[in-house]
């Protein structure tokens, strides 16, 4: 293999970051092209200069890597990064969430920089011998859905509300009673699912709407709606804005 592969490491242990640049510097193949302590960093690497492969951790401050799988899983423009995640979590369903939103290769910590430089170029060695598959008219999950529309109203992927927002939609698709119970019910299933606080939930979700909301973008959500139903002045509530999203995706509106 005589390409090179560029790669940006995410984690928030300066010591794990310095030893991959140092062992990855030495050998030549795989070139870092960025270092990031979390993931709102890590997107801000990645529109500048798009790697090859991310490797990324789980547990991180401001933002999880799961932040990150979210922002990837939403692109719709160019090849998407391969993902390895280094994870000290035994948790299975951590697991398969991070395979669902796109993770396919795990290296469990403590690991060896060596093991984990291999497994980066098998990754690329099995990538360049395979053949391209095209799956015709594939179809998008619903989650993608969910993204593509909280990404057209604004509600940007850096924001800790975009997670809350897609989880919440994702459930009220499937469970509508619950958007009459956000309180009792909506925002502590979120809060168990990304282990935080109700009221973390309720003020992120907030917080994302009315940031949307000063940046213009009731317009679009009219748009999307057909009908004038907001302005700069009426901003909807959590509970609206989410019902609202999820009939769009009911009616399967233009998405």
């Amino acid at each position: 293999m005589c390409q090179i592969i560029k790669a940006m490491v995410v984690d928030d242990n300066e010591q794990i970051l310095e030893s991959i640049s140092d062992f990855f510097a030495m050998k030549g193949t795989v070139q870092i092209s960025g270092l990031a302590g979390n993931s709102l960093e890590a997107i801000e690497l990645f529109e500048k200069n798009r790697p090859d492969i991310i490797i990324l951790d789980l547990v991180m401050p401001k933002a999880d890597g799961f932040v990150l799988l979210e922002y990837l899983r939403s692109l719709k423009d160019g090849p998407k990064p391969e993902v390895i995640v280094l994870t000290s979590l035994s948790n299975q369903s951590t697991v398969q969430r991070a395979c669902d939103y796109g993770a396919s290769y795990f290296i469990a910590k403590p690991f060896s920089v060596e093991v984990l430089y291999k497994r980066i170029l098998d990754i690329f060695e099995v990538r360049e011998k395979s053949e391209p598959i095209k799956i015709p008219n594939q179809e998008l999950s619903i989650s993608d859905h969910v993204s593509s529309l909280l990404l057209k109203t604004g509600i940007s992927p850096k924001n800790k509300g975009y997670q809350f927002l897609s989880h919440a939609v994702n459930i009220v698709i499937k469970e509508p009673e619950l958007i009459n119970s956000l309180t009792k019910q909506l925002y502590p299933r979120i809060a168990e699912f990304f282990n935080t606080k109700p009221s973390n939930v309720e003020r992120a979700i907030r917080h994302s709407i009315e940031t949307a909301w000063a940046n213009g973008r009731f317009s679009t959500v009219n748009k999307l709606l057909n009908y004038d139903l907001f302005d700069s002045r009426y901003k909807p509530t959590n509970g609206e804005f989410i019902s609202h999203i999820t009939q769009l995706l009911s009616l399967n509106k233009n998405l």
